[in-house]
């Protein structure tokens, strides 16, 4: 108690902390607070006068303060679980750890056991998976390689994970087995990679000398956490996206701990074939990849030219993978089609933004409401648009016409600014309202992109098996029906939390290690067609062990 209100009184000296710490909490209840304003009282499907924006009043500032006063106990207590931690390291007690050179594969091996055994009720409750809508569209094109080879492919969804389906299809038959049995060994290999990707974390953490006594503590967390488990028997692309996302992070704070590495070959090709597979699990990874490149080449070689030949080798590896990247998705994916409905949903923020003016009757000139319909005609805006969903025109409103746009891209750019420069405070509106799920911690949509337990539909031979229930009696999908909806703003202030951390304690270099969340989480802000789908930011969830280990090891400049 001592010890605490003595830090309490340096952070009260420092104008730096003062600072951070009031910015950090004026900026998360101010997001708060305005998503308090939202009304949702049609579901996601919900039209314009069921999912709306009302006048913030008299429970918004009450909100808005009991916000900033909860955000700035947050930002103490974290500080003083840093601090904390940071004196039981100098004095060696038993929260203490060391660092070592090597990977403990026993600890590494003994985690994934453990993980795998506390979540087997889950894997034999949903066997053999929750297949999701876009998974059998990936299965499907799997199946029509038979036939018609590479060209039953499209990058709708991402081709590798198609063809990750064809190699579990090719085993199956080997085995003499169809697509049934692919999809046991797909189910299986997902649990398995899950179980050793989060293990592995764990002992990466122990070998950067994060205290083994926490690490037990991650370790339960980890195992009886139940979207874990959920997430490992939701069967979509997301899954190994997020993985990936994972092991980046993971890569860049060795990197910032020790820029060095940046000249050692072994790992700019680990880095390297890190950023291939977050390239080519979804579609928005070649942008996370880009601005990582981007951001690691000019703050370590910045204006200073005489750098360059110090890192010509990270240059050289960062140029050869893009290469690949914008070769293979550029020309190769042309060649065979891949992209034809690229433009679908990388414009999907801007035209839920023209469709919230049209049905929300702003005041729009005839030659604006004619270039709209050639989008979407005026009387299908009325009768399909849904503020938080885009699916609702792009699926189901009879005269939708992509290709307005496709052949004339600076057209509709020209017509989107000026509808953007004429009213602002609308558009924004329905930005928010289309994202509303993603930024803020106060708003739970029941979506089925959230988690998947059971199958989209019962095809392909495909059959949901509760096995658990079979031996057991005892319905676990029941029981996990009850529990509350995800968050995805939750989990989105948990890492600006520790970005916070971060700032406060200077310690710039190990930011690099939230940029692949915080990329995911951009590119979806700029580009979602939904307000509120836990899986495009699961990397969220699975970045909560290095959260832990981020708060906790932060080095202040203090302590440096």
């Amino acid at each position: 108690m001592i010890y605490t209100f003595q830090r309490l009184k340096i952070y009260m000296r420092d104008r730096y902390f003062i600072a951070v710490t009031l910015l950090t909490a004026l900026i998360l209840s101010a997001t708060a607070a305005l998503g308090s304003t939202i009304v949702l009282g049609g579901g996601i499907w919900g039209k314009s006068e069921q999912n709306l924006f009302t006048a913030p009043d008299g429970h918004t500032l009450l909100y808005l303060l009991a916000a900033f006063i909860l955000c700035i106990l947050i930002c103490l207590v974290l500080k003083l679980a840093n601090d904390t931690y940071a004196r039981s390291k100098e004095t060696g007690d038993s929260f203490s750890g060391k660092a070592s050179t090597s990977l403990p594969i026993r600890t590494l091996i003994l985690i994934s056991i453990i993980l795998a055994a506390a979540w087997l009720p889950y894997y034999l409750a949903c066997f053999p998976g929750g297949i999701y809508a876009d998974t059998f569209t990936s299965i499907a094109q799997a199946l029509d390689m038979d036939e018609n080879g590479l060209l039953a492919l499209n990058n709708h969804h991402p081709v590798l994970y198609a063809l990750m389906w064809r190699f579990m299809l090719i085993i199956s038959r080997c085995l003499g087995h169809d697509i049934v049995m692919a999809a046991y060994l797909f189910y299986t290999f997902q649990y398995i990679l899950m179980a050793v990707s989060l293990a592995f974390t764990i002992a990466w953490m122990l070998r950067r000398g994060f205290s083994r006594r926490l690490a037990y503590i991650v370790t339960f967390f980890v195992a009886f956490f139940p979207l874990y488990p959920m997430w490992t028997v939701s069967v979509w692309k997301d899954t190994f996206f997020g993985l990936a996302l994972l092991y980046m992070s993971m890569a860049l704070i060795d990197m910032a701990d020790h820029i060095d590495l940046l000249r050692d070959r072994r790992y700019l090709t680990r880095l390297s074939i890190i950023s291939l597979l977050v390239s080519f699990t979804r579609n928005n990874g070649k942008y996370i990849v880009i601005a990582v490149f981007l951001t690691i080449t000019i703050s370590t070689i910045g204006v200073h030219i005489r750098s360059l030949c110090h890192y010509r080798d990270m240059l050289v590896a960062f140029a050869i993978c893009l290469a690949i990247i914008g070769v293979i998705q550029g020309p190769v994916y042309n060649y065979f089609n891949y992209n034809a409905d690229k433009a679908t949903e990388s414009l999907s923020i801007p035209i839920q933004q023209m469709c919230y003016l049209v049905a929300n009757d702003y005041e729009l000139t005839s030659d604006e409401l004619d270039y709209i319909s050639t989008i979407v005609p005026v009387d299908s805006v009325n009768d399909y648009y849904a503020p938080l969903l885009y699916d609702s025109i792009k699926w189901y409103a009879p005269d939708f016409n992509i290709a307005a746009i496709s052949y004339d891209y600076m057209k509709f750019a020209s017509v989107y600014l000026k509808l953007l420069a004429k009213h602002p405070i609308g558009c924004l509106q329905a930005f928010a309202l289309q994202t509303c799920g993603f930024w803020s911690p106060d708003i739970a949509i029941v979506t089925n992109g959230d988690i998947a337990l059971k199958m989209w539909v019962e095809d392909m031979g495909l059959k949901p098996i509760d096995i658990l229930y079979s031996l057991t009696g005892f319905d676990l999908k029941a029981h996990i029906s009850s529990l509350c909806v995800v968050r995805s703003g939750v989990f989105l202030y948990i890492i600006l939390f520790v970005l916070y951390i971060l700032i406060v304690n200077r310690d710039f270099r190990r930011v690099y290690a939230l940029l692949p969340a915080l990329l995911c989480w951009g590119t979806i802000m700029l580009a979602t067609p939904i307000a509120a789908s836990f899986r495009y930011v699961n990397i969220l969830l699975l970045m909560l062990p290095i959260d832990v280990m981020l708060v906790l090891d932060s080095r202040s400049k203090e302590n440096t």
